[in-house]
């Protein structure tokens, strides 16, 4: 599947007291959209400390098959939009992304969420599960934090990766991505487009250090009303049909935590599958060799497995 080349918007929006930086996708204007063979809208929702430009490689191919409005969110407190001192609750995030999709002409999206995302797209089809068609959710918290990390907010911090605001060199910053951990998947692919990608998640500064645009304090409470979420008693309230999709790949040797992460996510997958109200209109699909930022390492396949699923819902 080759990718389209649709063109783009950027721009920002008011909600809830906020501003919120977009961007729409558009068909091209000499492509015949009645050829396309589906019709829906999309909404997409970036994961803990990233932003819109997750879906930058994986949108072309959609395209391809979509005709309808696509738009994907910096929500708050992320990339280019807004950064208020609160708000930082999973209902709040709901909230501005609702009011959002409605302010800009979304028709009952289909939303699909990475990540932390994920947890925002199911908990936006429960507070309003008429303007949701279906949740594409990936890679996302499949159970619930408080069985992993503790019972207590003071033990479960202490495993938490909060994203250090004092500011790091630029390329210790993209040795996340490029060293021993992830190197192995994305130094083979290691582009212009995706260092710019990764690069839109942190402001640079004059003295060449780079620090998140996620600040700490948000980062920290956004973590927290996380961690609180049980991801198991939301999947009894989802009634739209669901594609939960995996990233798995082989721990590095010696690398234990990530093998227990591993195993708590197959786990609470497994319980988040047998609560849905409706098992039938639930699908799994695990991608393997795939890192968590799947939509970077792999869009054509991500797509495809999309597309599939989209097949389905609207058949």
């Amino acid at each position: 599947m080759t990718p389209s080349k649709p063109f783009y918007s950027d721009a920002s929006i008011r909600v809830s007291g906020v501003t919120l930086n977009y961007r729409s996708w558009h068909i091209a204007w000499h492509i015949e959209t009645t050829a396309l063979p589906y019709k829906t809208d999309l909404l997409l929702l970036h994961g803990l400390g990233s932003t819109l430009h997750i879906w930058d490689r994986v949108v072309p191919y959609l395209m391809n098959q979509v005709a309808g409005h696509v738009v994907a969110l910096d929500q708050r407190g992320h990339g280019r939009s807004d950064k208020p001192d609160d708000g930082y609750t999973t209902e709040q995030i709901v909230e501005d992304d609702h009011a959002a999709a409605q302010m800009l002409g979304l028709t009952q999206p289909i939303i699909i969420g990475h990540s932390w995302g994920a947890t925002i797209a199911m908990a936006y089809a429960t507070a309003h599960p008429e303007a949701a068609r279906a949740l594409i959710l990936i890679d996302g918290v499949f159970g619930d934090l408080k069985d992993q990390f503790g019972p207590t907010w003071e033990h479960a911090v202490r495993h938490f990766s909060i994203r250090d605001g004092a500011g790091i060199p630029k390329a210790q910053f993209l040795q996340r991505y490029l060293g021993e951990n992830q190197g192995r998947f994305f130094a083979p692919i290691w582009n212009e487009e995706l260092e710019r990608i990764v690069l839109s998640t942190v402001q640079p500064r004059e003295d060449g250090t780079v620090v998140p645009r996620l600040n700490r304090a948000h980062d920290l409470k956004l973590m927290r009303t996380l961690w609180e979420t049980s991801h198991i008693d939301m999947a009894r309230h989802v009634t739209q049909p669901v594609l939960m999709i995996v990233a798995e790949h082989e721990p590095a040797p010696g690398d234990n935590e990530a093998g227990q992460w591993m195993h708590f996510r197959r786990e609470g997958s497994a319980r988040m599958l047998k609560v849905f109200p409706d098992p039938s209109r639930v699908r799994q699909v695990v991608m393997p060799d795939s890192v968590h930022d799947v939509p970077l390492q792999r869009p054509q396949e991500l797509s495809r497995i999309i597309l599939d699923f989209v097949h389905d819902v609207l058949s």
